[in-house]
C-alpha cells in the first residue's frame, strides 16, 4: 500500500465530494453509530427479562423489559434502513462527482499521457477507483467505526457485570486481530499483482473493441481472443491464490470463534452451577460473547476490504497526481492585423529516446500556404503536434509572428487554430453537436455554409433527424469519407487564422477530393495554412512544399521547381503517378 497515504485519500475525497455528499454521509454515520449503541444495550434488557421470568417478577415490569428489548431490536433495524438510504444518496453524489471530475482531469492531462497509456486501462482504473471509494466510505464509516463503538461498549458492560470474563473476550478479540493483520500482510503482494494484471487485460480488451473492424478483416478474432484469455487467466491465477489465503484466514477465525464460544459456555455453566451468576447473566454472557465477535468480524472484514479498496485506488491516485497541462499561463496571442507567420527554427523532437525531428527550420508566411510531404514516419504530423503544443521540442523554437509559442497561453494559441486530422474523430452525439465542438456560438447560417462547403448537405438530408441525428459510437453510422467531411466542416466553423490540414482528404475519392480541396483553398484564403499530406496532387497546390525524410527537411520549393530538380519530391511524384496509372488500368 506504499503509494497510498492518508493525504492521497483525503485529496481524492475532496475532489469527488461537495456539501451535499458529506451531509448525507454524516447522517448515515450518525444512524450507524446509534444502531451500534442500541445493539450493545439490547442484551441487557434480555438479561433482566430472563431473570424476571426466573424469579416471577411483576408482570408490568416484565412487559416493560420485553417491550424495551423488542424496541431496541426494531429501532436498530429501522435505523439501518435509513442509514442505507442516506449512504446510497451520498454514494450517488460521490460517484457523480468522481465521474465528472475524473473526465475533466483526464482531458486536462498533457498529450504525452494519452499517447503512452492504453485507454482501456485508464477507463478500468477509473471504474476500480469508483468501487474503491464506495468500499472506503461504506466500510470506514458504516462498518469499522460502528463496530469499534459496539466493541468498546460491550467491553465496558462485560467488565461492569462480570469482571474476569471481559478479559476472556479481550483475548478472543486479540486473536481475531492477529489473524486479520497476518492475512492482510500476506494478501498485499498478490492483490497488487492481480490488479495490475487486470489493468493490462482491460487495456487489451479496449484496444480489441476499438479495432474490431481490422481484426475481422484479418480474421484475427480467435488469435486476439486467445491473447486476451492469456492475460485474464494470469489475473485469475493470482486472484485464486488470494482467495485461498482468505479461506485460510477464515478457517483460523472459525477456530478462534469455536474456542471462544466453548470457553464462555463452559465458564457460564460452571458459574451458574456454583451460584456465581444468574440464568439472565448466563444468557447475557453468551449473547455478548457472540455479539462481541460479530462486530470484530465486521471490523476485520472492513479492514480487509479497505486494504483492497486502497489497492484499487492506487492506479487512479497515480493518475490524479499527474499535473494537468498548463493552459492559462503565458501572454495572449496578438490578433492585430493579418494572419500571423509561423516559423520553426532549428526544431528537434524525440519520443521515448527516438528522434522524430532533427534541426527543422521552415517558414510559413502570414496568410500563406505551405505543404509538408514525405513517406510515412518522416515526422510530418509531429510538426503539427508541436505547433499545437501537444508536446514540446527537445531543441529549437517555434514562433507565432514575433512571439514564441511557449510564451503564449495554450488555450489562446489553440483557439487560433483550426485542425483537420486523418482519423476525423466523431463523438457519439448529434451531428450538430459534433460540428459545434469547433465553435459553440455558430449560427444556423454559418452551420449551413460549412455544410455546403464540406459537401455534407446530402448527408444531412439523408439522416432521419437531420442535424439532430446521433451518429453512433465513433461515428459508426458514417463512411470514412463522411467523417472526414464532418472534420472539414468543423474546421470551417472555427474562428481561426491558422489552418492545419493533416491528411484532410485521405478517405475521399478522387472526384470528391478535388471539390473539397477547391473549397478548402477558398476557405484558407487569408489564413496561415499548413497541409500535411502524402497526396502530392494536393500538395502541388501550395506555393512552397517541404519534403521530409527521417525527420529532416531535404528539399523545399514550388512543385515545378522540385519536379525539375529530380530529387526526392520528383521520385515520390513519379511513384504516385505510376500507382495511379496501374489502378486505372
Amino acid at each position: 500500500m506504499g503509494e497510498v497515504v492518508r493525504s492521497d485519500i483525503i485529496a481524492i475525497l475532496r475532489r469527488t465530494s461537495d456539501a451535499a455528499a458529506w451531509l448525507w454521509l454524516s447522517g448515515a454515520l450518525l444512524l450507524a453509530l446509534c444502531a451500534a449503541g442500541l445493539a450493545a444495550f439490547g442484551p441487557l434488557f434480555l438479561k433482566h427479562l430472563v431473570d424476571g421470568l426466573s424469579t416471577g417478577s411483576d408482570q408490568q415490569q416484565l412487559a416493560w423489559l420485553g417491550g424495551a428489548y423488542v424496541v431496541s431490536l426494531l429501532a436498530g433495524r429501522v435505523m439501518a434502513q435509513f442509514q442505507m438510504l442516506a449512504f446510497s444518496l451520498a454514494e450517488l453524489r460521490f460517484q457523480t462527482r468522481m465521474s465528472c471530475e475524473g473526465l475533466r482531469h483526464l482531458l486536462s492531462l498533457p498529450m504525452g499521457f494519452h499517447l503512452e497509456r492504453q485507454n482501456g486501462a485508464t477507463v478500468h482504473a477509473h471504474a476500480m477507483a469508483q468501487q474503491g471509494v464506495r468500499t472506503l466510505l461504506m466500510y470506514m464509516g458504516l462498518a469499522l467505526l460502528p463496530a469499534l463503538l459496539q466493541i468498546a461498549m460491550t467491553f465496558c458492560i462485560l467488565a461492569n457485570q462480570f469482571g474476569a470474563p471481559a478479559c476472556l473476550a479481550l483475548l478472543a478479540v486479540s486473536a481475531y486481530v492477529f489473524v486479520f493483520v497476518r492475512s492482510i500482510r500476506l494478501l498485499q503482494p498478490s492483490t497488487s499483482a492481480a490488479i495490475e494484471q487486470q489493468l493490462a487485460g482491460a487495456g487489451f480488451f479496449g484496444e480489441a473493441i476499438d479495432h474490431v473492424e481490422t481484426l475481422k478483416a484479418f480474421t484475427a478474432e480467435e488469435r486476439v481472443g486467445n491473447r486476451y484469455a492469456d492475460l485474464v487467466l494470469r489475473a485469475e491465477r493470482t486472484w485464486r491464490s488470494c482467495h485461498i489465503l482468505r479461506w485460510r484466514s477464515g478457517l483460523a477465525l472459525a477456530i478462534v470463534f469455536g474456542a471462544n464460544v466453548s470457553c464462555v459456555l463452559l465458564l457460564g455453566v460452571w458459574a451458574v452451577a456454583h451460584g456465581k451468576i444468574t440464568i439472565g447473566d448466563f444468557v447475557l454472557l453468551n449473547t455478548y460473547s457472540l455479539q462481541t465477535l460479530q462486530p470484530v468480524e465486521s471490523a476485520g472484514l472492513a479492514i480487509r476490504e479497505l486494504n483492497l479498496s486502497l489497492r484499487n485506488l492506487e492506479n487512479w491516485i497515480s493518475i490524479l497526481k499527474i499535473k494537468p497541462e498548463v493552459l492559462e499561463s503565458g501572454a495572449e496571442a496578438r490578433r492585430n492585423g493579418p494572419a500571423p507567420a509561423v516559423r520553426f527554427e532549428g526544431v528537434s523532437l524525440s519520443y521515448a529516446n527516438q528522434r522524430a525531428l532533427s534541426d527543422v527550420t521552415l517558414d510559413v508566411p502570414g496568410g500563406g500556404m505551405v505543404a509538408i510531404v514525405g513517406r510515412s514516419g518522416a515526422g510530418k504530423s509531429s510538426l503539427l503536434r508541436l505547433l499545437l503544443r501537444f508536446c514540446e521540442p527537445s531543441t529549437g523554437r517555434i514562433y507565432l509572428g514575433e512571439q514564441t509559442i511557449d510564451s503564449v497561453g495554450a488555450i489562446d494559441l489553440r483557439s487560433r487554430i483550426a485542425l483537420v486530422t486523418q482519423d476525423a474523430p466523431v463523438l457519439n452525439d448529434t451531428l450538430r453537436n459534433n460540428l459545434l465542438l469547433a465553435n459553440p456560438g455558430s449560427t444556423d447560417e454559418r452551420l449551413s455554409m460549412a455544410l455546403h462547403r464540406a459537401r455534407l448537405h446530402d448527408l444531412v438530408e439523408r439522416l432521419p433527424l437531420g442535424l439532430d441525428t446521433t451518429l453512433g459510437p465513433r461515428g459508426a453510422k458514417l463512411s470514412g469519407g463522411e467523417r472526414q467531411r464532418i472534420a472539414i466542416a468543423r474546421a470551417l466553423l472555427r474562428d481561426a487564422d491558422i489552418l492545419l490540414l493533416d491528411e484532410p482528404t485521405s478517405a475521399l475519392d478522387a472526384a470528391t477530393e478535388q471539390l473539397i480541396v477547391d473549397d478548402l483553398l477558398r476557405a484558407a484564403e487569408g489564413l496561415t495554412t499548413i497541409i500535411v499530406t502524402h497526396r502530392l496532387a494536393v500538395a502541388s497546390r501550395a506555393k512552397t512544399i517541404f519534403v521530409l525524410e527521417e525527420g529532416r527537411i531535404v528539399e523545399c520549393g514550388a512543385h515545378a521547381e522540385l519536379y525539375a530538380a529530380d530529387g526526392a519530391y520528383a521520385h515520390l511524384w513519379r511513384q504516385q503517378h505510376e500507382v495511379a496509372l496501374g489502378n486505372a488500368a
